[in-house]
């Protein structure tokens, strides 16, 4: 896959680089973005860059599918289940009402916070071990 993007930043041989979000993008989730925010990743190179380049970057490699699932099945999969744990407790407790459903809410976007902090550790290991490849392959210089 190939996108085009802007670098916001370059630091140590880091490029930051955001994109505009197009529909392999919104599949994608290797990007850090939240709703409503444009989508950043950091690349490797070893290019000089500067603020405002407009750059193309290329993402491949077999770890890419498995960093989408990551990003988007495993989450849900946990929300959904801290959800139901949450909502399970509320009703052992004897609560009634939507405070059943709001226990459920706030268990399962604990769970979710929770999880997106032991994936974000384990996305420094992904990056390690360079199962997929992000390079810079086109670069126009800001005038």
């Amino acid at each position: 896959m190939r996108e085009k993007g802007e670098v916001v930043s370059f630091v140590d041989g880091t490029a930051r680089v955001r994109f505009e979000r197009s529909d392999a993008c919104a599949r994608c989730g290797l990007c850090r973005a939240g709703f409503g925010t444009e989508p950043l990743l950091e690349v490797e190179t070893e290019k000089p860059l500067s603020v405002g380049d407009k750059v193309t970057v290329e993402i491949k490699g077999p770890g890419f599918l498995r960093a989408s699932i990551l990003v988007f099945l495993i989450p849900l999969i946990f929300f959904l289940v801290g959800t139901l744990a949450g909502r399970a407790l509320a009703i052992n407790l004897s609560l009634k009402g939507n405070t059943v459903d709001l226990v459920g809410l706030a268990v399962g976007a604990s769970v979710l916070g929770a999880v997106f902090a032991v994936l974000r550790i384990y996305e420094n290991r992904l990056r390690k071990t360079k199962s997929f490849e992000v390079k810079i392959v086109e670069v126009q210089r800001k005038d």
